[in-house]
């Protein structure tokens, strides 16, 4: 071995495979910059909304967009790793495919709920995301056009169809909750996974697609921002009316919702106030909690009554059908496009830069491959990096603490990349990726044992 030269064991040379095949780096860097981007639309003090004529609202672009680049880079993962099943079509490649996906999901989702229980204020995603997994498994099969098509419905159909849920059959139960009250709509990402897919099965190789779909990013972006331009103009009151849709309740518009003797003040001593139409409730020393249920001589009423009972609220369904807001709600969120607004407009305007990102760092990762290293190490363990960011937050401030601070953020990223770096040095997959990928490993090669047995 002569003066200079590295052995190939060494962690250069280790690092010198980062984001070779079969993997491309520009994925690694699309993704990177997808968690790097949502640490910091939870960590760092950004504008509330994004103006092109002003630069200091830049960094709100963290909001929404990141996460929705994410959806976009889990379908094209889900094609690559379903390649043989929608090739050949082979039962066996199918079915292989369908489980590595079921038990991908399956992870995601219990590794979400173990972040969710820490009780930050973050909005955790994973469970979500491995949820939308096993919503990805009838389409592991469909063509290219299928899911161009299926894709471009759900972001047309699926707002209003979800808001017209939520307004008609209210429900407060988990399943429910993490579908239809999530801050990451489901109508988005099933959308743009979707989309992912059909991004998955083009020739990501070539300058030539990976030009077009760019174009294409550009075109959806235009256009979503044009159309939300020119309701503006045209419809100011409906546009309105989509801003405020998902935004709390201001005590102006709760005086003008409810009268005055259903809403009680804000601040009254306790020997003033009425407690004959509640029910309360002592949580500890200090606090009590009270739920409106009627006069005193309801409750006195109903004391003296028969547990048995039957409670039709039909009647309720079909007032909220004639609700005078129900149509302004359906086309609000056709036309909603602020960030986790989950309307049409924002899935078409984030969707295309998601589809500009991921082209553009197809195009250059190669050439930038020492100096985007980084990122693209991070973006190797996405999992992993998340979890971390959650539990760091955790550690940082407690169960439902804030952090908003540069420092907070640099550091952490910081931190995250060198580790990402490091552990690449020595091994191929982050630590929880080698989880699942160790599961899935082992269950489908029990599937395939199975097979060849028969």
């Amino acid at each position: 071995m002569t003066i200079g030269q590295i052995p190939s064991s060494s962690v250069f040379s280790r690092l010198a495979r980062l984001g070779a095949a079969p993997r491309l780096a520009g994925l690694d860097l699309a993704r990177g910059l997808a968690i790097i981007g949502m640490i910091a639309a939870h960590t760092y003090p950004t504008a509330d909304v994004f103006s092109l004529f002003d630069v200091q609202s830049y960094n709100a672009i963290v909001h929404g967009h990141p996460s929705l680049l994410f959806a976009l880079l889990a379908g094209v993962s889900i094609s690559l790793m379903t390649k043989a099943a929608w090739k050949t079509k082979s039962a066996e490649a199918v079915t292989t495919a369908r489980i590595n996906l079921m038990i991908r999901g399956i992870i995601i989702f219990g590794f979400g709920l173990l972040l969710e229980s820490l009780g930050t204020s973050i909005m955790v995603i994973l469970t979500l995301y491995g949820a939308l997994y096993m919503v990805m498994l009838p389409f592991v099969t469909a063509t290219s056009r299928a899911l161009l098509w299926w894709s471009a419905g759900i972001m047309v159909v699926g707002p209003p169809l979800i808001a017209v849920t939520q307004t008609l059959m209210p429900s407060n139960g988990f399943g429910y909750a993490l579908v239809f009250q999530s801050i990451y709509s489901p109508a988005a990402w099933t959308s743009l996974m979707l989309l992912g897919m059909y991004v998955g099965r083009l020739d990501l190789g070539s300058f030539q697609v990976l030009a077009k779909l760019a174009g294409a990013g550009v075109g959806l972006m235009v256009l979503s921002s044009g159309l939300a331009l020119v309701l503006g103009i045209m419809l100011p009151g409906l546009m309105s009316f989509a801003d405020s849709s998902s935004s709390p309740i201001t005590a102006e518009q709760k005086k003008e919702l409810y009268s005055a003797e259903d809403v009680p003040p804000e601040t009254v001593p306790s020997e003033d106030f009425d407690f004959t139409k509640y029910e309360c409730e002592r949580f500890d020393k200090a606090y009590i909690g009270c739920t409106l249920t009627g006069s005193k001589e309801d409750l006195d009423k109903k004391k003296g009554e028969s547990e048995e009972e039957i409670i039709n609220q039909w009647s309720e369904v079909g007032e909220r059908l004639v609700e005078p807001d129900l149509v302004p709600t359906i086309l609000a969120v056709w036309i909603a496009s602020e960030p986790h607004a989950g309307g049409t407009l924002e899935i078409m305007g984030s969707g295309g830069l998601a589809l500009v990102v991921v082209s553009v760092c197809l195009m250059v990762a190669a050439r930038l491959r020492w100096l985007a290293l980084p990122i693209v190490a991070l973006g190797t363990m996405p999992l992993t990096v998340y979890s971390l960011h959650v539990l760091s937050v955790f550690i940082m401030v407690g169960p439902g603490g804030v952090v908003r601070v540069p420092w907070f953020f640099w550091t952490t990223a910081g931190v995250f990349l060198l580790f990402s770096v490091c552990w690449f040095a020595f091994f191929a997959h982050g630590p929880l990726e080698r989880v699942v990928r160790y599961a899935v490993q082992k269950v489908t090669g029990s599937y395939a044992g199975v097979r060849a047995s028969e």
